[in-house]
């Protein structure tokens, strides 16, 4: 029967393991292996992050730990620094994912790749709207769109990002049309 123990980190050090100290004050271990996982034109992305970069970048600082603290100093979260670099390594996450990290990618410089994925999911987003495309919220079966209905036609609903569809189908309501808006 083997007994877990907790390991210290001197007795990784041959794995060649950067230390990221991240906003929750919690710190995530990469190992630098993992390199070989990231397509070539992403890798300089990644050891720059883990200060193993030799150019002309700053080499990231460092606590009293060893620990490499700029995710902490630009407040960014463990969650944040995770799905990165899984999508360095498999070029892909979810749009919900994407959502929630992409300011925090800005703030290290942006990402080539990531950039071009937001790009390719934004046109297969817009081509599977072009074949689905609901004049009303009955129509609207896989529920795509959020739906207000407007009193006559409102330019400033199309500057907010609403599309005006169709009126109203009861007589008594004449002047009023269905406006919709794709959900986030």
């Amino acid at each position: 029967m083997s007994s877990s123990r907790k390991r210290s980190r001197k007795e990784f050090e041959d794995i060649n393991i950067v230390y990221l100290k991240c906003s929750e004050n919690k710190v995530l271990a990469v190992a630098l292996t993992d390199k070989i996982l990231i397509p070539l034109q992403q890798q300089s992305v990644f050891l720059r992050l883990c200060g193993q970069c030799n150019d002309l970048f700053k080499h990231p600082e460092t606590n009293a730990s060893g620990e490499l603290t700029w995710p902490q100093s630009l407040n960014i979260s463990v969650d944040s620094v995770k799905a990165w670099l899984n999508f360095l390594r498999s070029g892909y996450m979810s749009m919900k994912i994407y959502v929630k990290i992409c300011d925090d990618i800005l703030v290290l410089g942006g990402c080539d790749a990531l950039d071009e994925w937001f790009q390719k999911e934004k046109r297969n987003r817009q081509r599977e709207l072009q074949h689905y495309n609901p004049m009303s919220p009955v129509e609207d079966k896989e529920s795509r769109f959020a739906w207000v209905v407007m009193y006559k036609v409102s330019p400033d609903a199309t500057a907010d990002g609403w599309s005006l569809c169709s009126r109203t189908s009861s007589r008594d309501t004449e002047s009023y049309f269905y406006y919709r808006k794709v959900k986030n």
